[in-house]
């Protein structure tokens, strides 16, 4: 009898609710270069095939990538590339956050992404934001399916859905086309 009422009370008890992901520490985030005309490619942090462009500071609670652009364009693995920056990946565990823009997206001169990093390639979605607004994004994983999506709203600005094991890392990437062109976006990870 004392096993049944004891059985009884852990099915009666409320279910758990999930716990909420770990806050993320430096270690769990990876920078490196990032270039428009080669946006399925991850280069490695120490890679020197990319001019050393923009700059990520690593917060408790967000990541700010930004600055001005240095260098012209070049000629990477035999093709032109001027569109150099950062990307920022995080862990693709369910979390969410925001995203905003001290400098707009402009075409052929500053341009944001939303990244996803696949077991050998990136998957990037371009990224129109507007200077000091705020955008949502999110990161959830259910059914074998992980999502990752920039919103502003209920508008859909990305979005993606992979196999969960497929998936990586998701995260963020910023470039700047010519010399004194400049990025700043800010990503908050509560």
């Amino acid at each position: 009898m004392w096993f049944g009422a004891e059985l009884f009370a852990q099915l009666a008890a409320p279910a758990a609710k999930p716990h909420a992901a770990a806050p993320l520490t430096a270690k769990d985030i990876h920078v490196f270069p990032f270039a428009r005309e080669f946006k399925e490619q991850k280069f490695k942090s120490s890679s020197r095939d990319l001019p050393d462009e923009l700059h990520v500071n690593i917060g408790t609670a967000s990541i700010h990538l930004y600055g001005k652009k240095r260098t012209d364009a070049l000629r990477v693995q035999g093709r032109p590339t001027g569109h150099v920056g950062k990307a920022v990946l995080l862990p693709a565990s369910d979390r969410s956050g925001t995203v905003v823009a001290k400098v707009p997206s402009a075409e052929e001169v500053t341009s944001y992404f939303a990244v996803i990093e696949l077991a050998d390639s990136l998957d990037t979605k371009p990224l129109k934001l507007d200077q000091g607004k705020t955008y949502n994004w999110t990161v959830k994983s259910e059914n074998g399916t992980t999502t990752f999506k920039v919103t502003d709203g209920a508008t859909e600005l990305a979005a993606f859905s992979n196999p969960t094991d497929s998936v990586e890392a998701v995260g963020f990437a910023a470039t700047v086309r010519n010399i004194g062109n400049e990025a700043d976006m800010t990503i908050a990870t509560p």
